[in-house]
């Protein structure tokens, strides 16, 4: 049964659910919005009863207002985050599907604003006035219900649920069977003793999990006089990083990097930038990069921020999904999108150390 999972009575209490459809996209569901790359659609339907409201913005004298921005929030963790951004037409309307909870609704166009909250199912149409200005400073009592539970189930047979149970401890057993071949404590103090490393490496190969090979082989492949280096980068890593990263991307790292001060290190010496896929680069940049050019750089770093607006090129429109391109790729390219320029200048950077 695929459509039975743990997820079922959740998403019955899912507001808004999308997804990204590559292209211009004609369906039965309401679009999201839409760009060059893709069409956001709305897929709420397949996972909650929804309900439409109509939004009409006007202005203080009652008047339509044509292209306002009207953001749908939902309330999450201590603020209204946005789910879904529209534009008014000429009536000043536009209009959401969503799952039988409040929003908050919030319009605005220059400078003048106005909000409502919208319980779905129980309004269909819904007046905001833009009668307020930026600066205002006020408090209101505001009440925010979300929907309620109301899993739809699909029936199971005995004998589907006994296949079912089965499988799972097969599932389970795997999984142990895996597990156990990660670093116990006392098998990584072990490690680091017989290596001559200090004790507070012994955690993070613990952390590591089923990447404790990459860290074991890595560490032992580090020659003595980078090993308080090598420290340093396993303690500034994040967890995440600690369970996935590569041996290129390590080997990388401490061949390219000067032994430092602590107080640098955090700056300098960790590949990661920001949210991109980790790949070494640093190599790369020292063979790109002559020794005149990098020391210049070094002595006036905004010689390096002068080189990126002139030689990299800035197009955001045609990386409308925001994928990060790796630093290498970026310099190659010679053309990327703005938070990619910003990552590729860093560890540019970190590579000059």
């Amino acid at each position: 049964v695929l459509n039975l999972g743990w997820f079922n009575a959740p998403a019955s209490r899912g507001m808004l659910m999308h997804t990204k459809v590559f292209g211009r996209y004609n369906g039965p569901e309401d679009v999201t919005s839409e760009t060059r790359n893709f069409t956001e659609i709305n897929v709420i339907d397949n996972y909650a009863t929804s309900a439409k409201a109509v939004i009409h913005v006007v202005d203080k004298n009652g008047q339509p207002v044509k292209d306002a921005n009207v953001e749908f929030k939902v309330y999450n963790y201590a603020e209204f985050y946005t789910v879904a951004t529209k534009k008014t037409n000429e009536k000043g309307e536009t209009f959401l599907s969503a799952g039988k909870g409040d929003m908050l609704v919030w319009a605005s166009k220059d400078g003048q604003f106005g909000y409502s909250k919208v319980s779905f199912g129980k309004q269909a149409d819904v007046k905001i006035t833009l009668d307020k200005s930026e600066g205002e400073t006020y408090t209101l009592p505001l009440d925010i219900v979300p929907p309620t539970e109301n899993a739809v189930m699909p029936e199971v047979t005995p004998e589907q649920r006994a296949e079912n149970t089965r499988r799972m401890a097969a599932e389970d057993s795997i999984r142990t069977a895996y597990t156990n071949t990660f670093l116990t404590v006392e098998k990584a103090e072990e490690f680091v003793k017989e290596h001559g490393y200090s004790s507070e490496i012994a955690p993070l190969l613990v952390a590591s999990r089923g990447n404790h090979k990459t860290l074991t082989e890595f560490l032992i492949s580090v020659p003595a006089e980078k090993q308080k280096l090598a420290v340093q980068l396993l303690q500034l890593i994040s967890a995440k990083d600690l369970r996935d990263i590569t041996r290129e991307v390590l080997d990388d790292n401490i061949k390219n990097t000067e032994n430092l001060p602590s107080v640098y290190a955090e700056k300098v010496l960790n590949q990661r930038v920001g949210n991109e896929v980790l790949v070494p680069y640093k190599t790369f940049f020292k063979t790109q990069i002559n020794s005149v050019d990098a020391e210049k750089f070094r002595l006036q770093p905004n010689l390096l921020v002068e080189w990126c607006a002139r030689e990299i090129k800035i197009d955001n429109e045609h990386n409308a999904q925001k994928l990060i391109m790796s630093p290498v790729g970026v310099w190659k390219a010679r053309v990327t999108d703005k938070q990619s320029r910003d990552i590729f200048f860093v560890a540019l950077a970190r590579s000059l150390n």
